[in-house]
């Protein structure tokens, strides 16, 4: 019985700990890095308006629509599976959360600039 409960509890926290696998596509102007360390300086206005400064810190912005897998979420960034056309087993990079929206176009966090 004590084993029951331990492979019940197991599963239980398994399945918690899970990371939520989601169908993406790139946002407008999509920030993408190979390192999670590399998000926060690539998405100064300065760098991320100039594609040399961007490769320099091995990170390039997108195209909106590009698909995209979220594998995991982290406070340093979001890991995704970018599955642009010519990769198809698509490539491992780092983007923040602004740089994805759903399928339809919603973006994942709505911007308070507005209401400012």
């Amino acid at each position: 019985m004590r084993a029951l409960i331990l492979i019940l509890v197991f599963t239980a926290t398994a399945a918690q700990a899970a990371p939520e696998r989601r169908e993406l596509v790139t946002a407008a102007n999509a920030i993408l890095c190979l390192s999670p360390g590399n998000l926060t300086q690539a998405s100064q206005p300065e760098i991320a308006q100039s594609q040399q400064r961007l490769r320099n810190l091995r990170c390039m912005r997108t195209e909106p629509g590009i698909p995209l897998t979220s594998i995991e979420q982290s406070a340093a960034g979001w890991k995704i599976s970018f599955r642009p056309q010519g990769i198809p087993g698509g490539i491992t990079l780092w983007g923040r959360a602004r740089s994805f929206t759903t399928p339809d176009g919603t973006p994942l966090i709505h911007s308070t600039r507005a209401a400012r």
